[in-house]
């Protein structure tokens, strides 16, 4: 089963156990969205000129994550600016996840837990059923940061991500050398698509949390 960047992002921010996700919030829903801009610019979908965002091409990805936020940036009357786009669409990212869980538990990768919090609050989790797929990418992108292994522009960009999602931990162990976080930075550092898409989502976090703290 071939993944999207997406569906890596998802799959590898959910405890196996307790089915929760390691990373939420305005941090990772800007991930996503990260993800979802960097998916549709390798399909071929959007291009990036001048910091800003173009459609090149709208026929269907058949996956109706990235069609959708391919048709909310076409009906765009300008060209805006890709940190525009993951803020913009930040509040659809919840959505995105709750769409792939379902895909996973369809593949049998994930299944539904529900339960009660205090007796009157529902939960839902989604613990692993397979973690065949996942164990294969933790192991395929620790051979990158440790072995040195050829990093595809795929991994570069969901490196970044996981890094701009606070997950390098969860990922590579809980103690980092600064020879590993610097493995790390030069790994999404070395392609302009990873890096850019790495700072957006970075400067994009940075902003809601700055108007969060304001309103507050």
């Amino acid at each position: 089963m071939k993944l999207n960047i997406i569906e890596k992002l998802i799959l590898l921010s959910l405890d196996d156990e307790k089915g929760n996700l390691l990373s939420s919030g305005a941090q990772f829903n800007t991930a996503i969205i990260g993800a979802t801009i960097a998916e549709l610019i390798l399909l071929g979908k959007l291009r990036i000129s001048e910091e800003r965002i173009k459609v090149s091409n709208t026929t269907s990805t058949n996956d109706k994550v990235l069609d959708y936020a391919l048709a909310e940036i076409r009906k765009s009357k300008k060209d805006k600016k890709l940190s525009h786009w993951i803020l913009t669409l930040a509040s659809k990212a919840p959505k995105t996840i709750e769409i792939y869980e379902q895909k996973f538990i369809d593949n049998k990768i994930l299944y539904r837990k529900d339960s009660k919090v205090l007796w009157f609050f529902d939960k839902t989790n989604f613990p692993a059923k397979d973690s065949t797929l996942e164990n294969i990418f933790r192991r395929e992108l620790n051979d990158i940061v440790f072995k040195n292994n050829t990093a595809d522009i795929n991994n570069k960009i969901l490196i970044g991500l996981i890094k701009a999602s606070d997950l390098n931990k969860e990922i590579y162990g809980k103690k980092l050398s600064k020879e590993t976080k610097k493995a790390i930075k030069d790994i999404y550092k070395s392609n302009e698509l990873s890096l850019i898409i790495h700072d957006k989502v970075e400067e994009a976090y940075i902003s809601m949390v700055a108007v969060m703290v304001a309103v507050m």
